[in-house]
């Protein structure tokens, strides 16, 4: 299953992971500076999933400004019939593209980590023994043909 939140963040609302990147509204902060997002609206994690009423307390999602930029010009205009009366106007929208660093409450405990890896590494151990066995029958059988 695949852990992500959905977060608000100046009036819009995102569903994001660790590693993505997200364009919001213009952030007035410099390339590199880190943000936290408060509003988590919803949490899933391996399965389960925690609601807030309207927000998640003590849950947020801390962020990386990567860059600032500007959409491409959107033209618009205005016309009134009879009067030649006609005006053109353009607008460009100011953009400030952030990375998902870190959401606390979708990272496991340390000591979850650790006893997942003690017993990747016992089954490994137990692999290679077996895979040695394996290959003493084998050669073993080739010598007695």
């Amino acid at each position: 299953m695949n852990n992500y939140v959905i977060v608000k963040y100046k009036s819009k609302q995102f569903k994001v992971s660790v590693g993505d990147i997200i364009d919001v509204d213009k952030v007035d902060s410099d390339i590199g500076d880190f943000i936290k997002l408060d509003d988590v609206l919803f949490l899933f994690k391996d399965g389960k999933s925690k609601i807030g009423s309207p927000v998640i307390k003590n849950e947020f999602v801390s962020a990386k400004i990567v860059e600032h930029f500007r959409t491409s010009k959107r033209i618009s205009g205005k016309y009134k019939n009879k009067t030649r009366n006609r005006k053109r106007f353009g607008h460009r929208k100011s953009l400030t593209k952030i990375q998902i660093v870190e959401i606390p409450g979708l990272m496991t405990s340390k000591s979850t980590v650790e006893n997942n890896e003690k017993s990747v590494k016992t089954k490994v151990t137990k692999a290679t023994k077996a895979t040695k066995a394996t290959k003493a029958t084998k050669a073993t059988k080739a010598k007695n043909k």
